[in-house]
């Protein structure tokens, strides 16, 4: 969970554009997501998934409160699929597809109940849902990169 908090402050330390600051920093919070839920106890599962929006937002770079439980039950989702699943290939496959399925419901079922304009959610579904996906993925696959190289399965 330490690593995961200390990637989303390097918002405040490096000089990128958001979009290149999202990718970098959004997959390594989803590469310690499935790190953790491969090596530790469910409740650290849980605990990460709620403290990580609860931070994002803290700092500003989740601008709706009523988001952190979108965002925490998404990234919970994806944590514990990841958990479950013992196949590579469904965990790169399945798990961001799940994660960017959750934050779209999630933001719609926000959306439908405080009364959010359809061009805003468009807006928002169009940028953060892709990002989502990609990070998702891209956190899954350097996991899959890392284990692979530390079991020795690959050679760089």
């Amino acid at each position: 969970m330490a690593f995961a908090l200390m990637v989303q402050q390097l918002r405040l330390l490096l000089p990128l554009p958001p979009f290149m600051m999202t990718l970098i920093i959004g997959s390594l919070v989803n590469l310690s997501l499935v790190l953790a839920a491969r090596f530790t106890a469910p409740a650290v599962l849980w605990a990460m998934s709620a403290a990580l929006p609860a931070v994002a937002f803290m700092q500003g770079h989740l601008t709706l409160p009523i988001m952190i439980p979108v965002v925490f039950f998404s990234n919970a989702a994806y944590a514990f699929f990841c958990k479950a699943s013992q196949r590579a290939c469904l965990r790169i496959l399945v798990a961001p597809l799940l994660k960017a399925s959750c934050m779209t419901i999630g933001f719609f079922a926000v959306s439908t109940l405080f009364q959010i304009g359809p061009q805003l959610v468009w807006r928002f579904l169009l940028i953060y849902g892709g990002l989502q996906w990609a990070t998702s993925f891209l956190g899954c696959l350097f996991f899959e990169l890392m284990d692979r190289r530390l079991s020795g399965k690959e050679s760089v």
